[in-house]
């Protein structure tokens, strides 16, 4: 049977959703169809007379890959990785048949890829989101029976000093247990309100304020870890058509990042202002962490994406948030260098007063 060139396979070939390639037995590539430029990002001269050996994810796997396909001739659903010009590796499965045109000499393989699609991708990833939302539900119940025991404490702490005379050790020590039973309070009163699931409505709101509250529920934890917290909000009113809880969520999460960048001992500054020349309103969340690399920004806000595995990222923080902002009719923008810090700028569409 003789091989032939992908200009003389068939049109439903040519234009199939699907990856294919025409490549020799020692990998050298022949033929592949538009899927393959448009998924990996090559151009067709990059591409023929090349090993096949490059777009997989290591040598090894080719190699095994290429020895299954020649022993069994053909083979249905291998799992592969194949490696773009940029960004992440594509997971498929491939489909192969070996061909050779005489009994002796070098035959061929002919690859078909089906791409894993975003269903397949976020049904392996569920158990993560449904582990967060379980996490959710019992951080809200704890809060909650963490509530009755302290009011309890505070209450007793406030009966006590009516019993001893201001300036005495007994009445200092019960000041300080009445001023940590209510920062216990809020904290929780905090995390009750985050953890609660609102109506979608929007209303006009003072960004400045929901900036407020966030920096209310970090500033203990920051505090903790040696951070200095540096506001400069505008003095005139910042309003917006928005949901407050879902842009207070935004602003958490991007202070969140801001501290774990840093670790301890650094500088997270949060600016508001005004844009009168494009109506806008402009948040500014900058940090003296890290930074991140060039090719770590490109994939930031894409969902799952995180550099913390192992230690609790989900990669659905700034995905998220990105979605509420541009919901919101704004846009999220990010300036970063390594060793330096980033700043996460937001703008959002501005309204009147009314």
């Amino acid at each position: 049977m003789k091989c032939i060139g992908l200009e003389h396979c068939s049109w439903a070939l040519r234009k199939s959703s699907d990856i294919f390639i025409l490549c020799r037995e020692s990998g050298t590539i022949e033929a592949v169809n538009n899927a393959f430029i448009l998924k990996l990002g090559y151009d067709e001269r990059d591409v023929i007379g090349k090993s096949l050996e490059h777009f997989f994810e290591s040598q090894e796997k080719w190699c095994e890959f290429r020895d299954v396909s020649i022993k069994k001739q053909q083979v249905d659903n291998i799992s592969v990785f194949l490696r773009k010009k940029e960004g992440p590796l594509i997971k498929g499965f491939a489909y192969t048949e070996y061909i050779q045109e005489k009994t002796e000499g070098e035959g061929y393989l002919r690859v078909i890829v089906k791409k894993v699609g975003e269903k397949q991708d976020l049904e392996a990833r569920l158990p993560n989101i449904e582990k967060m939302a379980a996490l959710g539900y019992l951080s809200a119940s704890v809060a909650h029976e963490i509530n009755n025991p302290l009011n309890i404490i505070l209450g007793y702490a406030q009966l006590l000093l009516e019993d001893f005379e201001p300036g005495t050790e007994a009445y200092e020590s019960l000041q300080e247990i009445e001023k940590c039973s209510k920062m216990c309070r809020q904290v929780v009163s905090d995390l009750l309100k985050f953890s609660r699931t609102h109506k979608k409505e929007k209303k006009v709101i003072n960004i400045n304020e929901c900036l407020e509250e966030v920096i209310s529920v970090c500033s203990h934890q920051l505090m903790l870890s040696r951070i200095k917290l540096h506001k400069k909000f505008s003095e005139e009113p910042l309003l917006v058509l928005g949901d407050a809880n879902k842009l207070k969520q935004v602003f958490l999460n991007l202070v969140v990042n801001a501290q774990q960048a840093i670790g301890e001992d650094g500088t997270i500054s949060i600016i508001s202002d005004s844009d009168p020349e494009n109506n806008e309103i402009v948040i500014c969340i900058k940090d003296s962490g890290c930074g991140i690399p060039p090719e770590v920004q490109k994939r930031i806000f894409e969902p799952f994406f995180t550099t913390k595995k192992g230690k609790g990222g989900t990669g659905l923080g700034l995905a998220v948030s990105r979605n509420i902002i541009v919901e919101h009719g704004g846009r999220v923008e990010i300036k970063s260098k390594v060793n330096e810090g980033t700043e996460f700028k937001i703008c959002l569409p501005r309204v009147k007063e009314q």
